[in-house]
């Protein structure tokens, strides 16, 4: 599977964190089955929201979240408007791609 994305957060979504890791009692190694979660109260409970291992970001303050598989080629990427609760595919590409990295405009104020 490779490496992990890190958690993740910024100072512009306040309460939001994001990170890939497993359910249980104890870490298990990078091979096995992994899953995202968001915490939406800065890491005190969490919810997986989707199966696999992913790269994120984001963007406005927390009002919009990108997701993209990682390590694996796709068409579709994944955004969410509400933190995490519902989320919307995108195509991106009609042939399969792989995604290496999301960037948003750190500055930028706008969906």
């Amino acid at each position: 599977m490779g490496k992990l994305a890190p958690v993740y957060s910024t100072e512009n979504a306040v309460g939001i964190v994001i990170g890939t890791g497993n359910l249980g009692r104890k870490l298990t190694s990078n091979d096995e089955p992994k899953n995202l979660y968001i915490s939406r109260d800065g890491g005190l409970t969490w919810r997986s929201v989707r199966p696999g291992s992913y790269i994120y970001e984001i963007g406005d303050h927390g009002s919009i979240i990108v997701i993209a598989k990682k390590n694996e080629p796709v068409t579709e990427i994944e955004f969410s408007w509400d933190e995490g609760l519902t989320w919307t595919s995108l195509t991106v590409s009609e042939v399969p791609i792989y995604v290496s990295n999301i960037i948003i405009e750190p500055e930028n104020v706008s969906q």
